[in-house]
């Protein structure tokens, strides 16, 4: 990591002190006596401007070395300081070298990193496509076959409903030739009230047992009427209700699907797998459902077929409809030879 210098580096150097100038003023003529001679020197020569090149006064010469002194001393200040500022800059080279070398692996490194999550990401999406073409083409089968199972089931109601208003028909014009015979009784009673013979106690004993017998299949095809009327209408309700609320998720799951086909990202398409797996498992409940139906619709279908009541044709034409077991090999053969018995002498 670098270090930013700039907050301790000098925006401006010191202007450099220039020696301050010395005004010679002029001296007055003096004498120097020495032994024998005397020197005079006149103010024009004495404290003049000279050349300090090639001046040897004392005071010339050190003005002069001490501008050099302070030359040298700028120089070396100048120098050192650029020397600083060299190294300072060397080292935020080094620093911004170091800094860009490590920037450059780091970024290799999160190029790899970022390129494999990208292969990951890549395959996972895949995968999720698979499993959603998979689910799309499994939920289209099971559409397909539920559409058929309802088909079925819908012809075995149309035929169950014909077969129960045949019967009904049947019932009804057997309860109409049962009333006409009800009719005709009360009639023949009418008839007979007015003899007072011997026959009346006979005819009153058999229109008693006919009035029984007649209130007593009333009540047998009252009750197997409303019976058979409660069955079709529970069947008609339960499969009524079924194909309602299956419709309902058949179209909620559509419309769903539609939704999200418009925005597609990778949490929707999770979203959506998992509103498809609901939904497999709504029509595999639904699938259990509907063969446990069909299991007891069979038995019953079964049960009423293998019905002496029910059965209509056997028990008006019994000689015709006769029940048979069927003979299998590892039965044992039972003669069953009607004999006449002798009379006891």
């Amino acid at each position: 990591m670098s270090v930013d210098y700039t907050q301790w580096e000098r925006n401006r150097f010191p202007s450099p002190r220039e020696p301050k100038q010395q005004v010679t003023k002029p001296l007055d003529t003096e004498s120097f006596t020495w032994g024998a001679f005397s020197i005079s020197e006149s103010p024009s020569r004495v404290g003049s401007a000279c050349s300090l090149s090639k001046c040897n006064h004392p005071w010339n010469n050190f003005r002069a070395r001490e501008a050099a002194r302070l030359e040298e001393e700028k120089k070396k200040a100048r120098m050192k300081e650029i020397k600083v500022k060299i190294r300072l800059h060397e080292k935020t080279l080094h620093d911004i070298k170091k800094r860009q070398t490590e920037l450059i692996k780091s970024n290799l490194d999160m190029f790899h990193l970022i390129e494999n999550d990208e292969r990951v990401n890549l395959k996972s999406a895949d995968d999720c496509l698979r499993r959603y073409q998979k689910s799309r083409d499994g939920i289209h089968v099971m559409r397909q076959r539920f559409d058929r199972q309802r088909q079925e089931l819908q012809a075995e109601l149309d035929e169950l409903k014909q077969r129960l208003g045949a019967s009904t028909q049947k019932l009804q014009s057997q309860l109409q030739a049962v009333v006409d015979e009800v009719n005709e009784i009360y009639a023949e009673l009418a008839l007979l009230n007015n003899y007072k013979d011997k026959i009346y106690p006979e005819r009153l004993v058999l229109i008693h047992q006919l009035k029984q017998q007649l209130a007593s299949a009333q009540l047998d095809n009252e009750e197997e009427e409303e019976r058979l009327l409660e069955v079709i209408q529970a069947e008609q309700r339960k499969l009524m209700g079924q194909d309602s609320q299956s419709l309902e998720a058949m179209r909620a799951g559509v419309a769903k699907k539609a939704v999200s086909e418009l925005h597609p990202s990778i949490v929707g398409m999770a979203d959506e797998n998992r509103k498809l797996a609901q939904d497999i498992e709504f029509h595999r409940d639904l699938n259990c459902r509907l063969r446990a139906e069909i299991r007891s619709l069979e038995a019953a279908n079964d049960a009423l077929r293998r019905d002496p009541e029910a059965a209509v044709p056997s028990s008006m034409f019994p000689q015709i409809f006769r029940r048979q077991e069927k003979c299998t090999p590892d039965m044992d053969v039972v003669l069953d030879i009607p004999t006449r018995k002798l009379p006891i002498i």
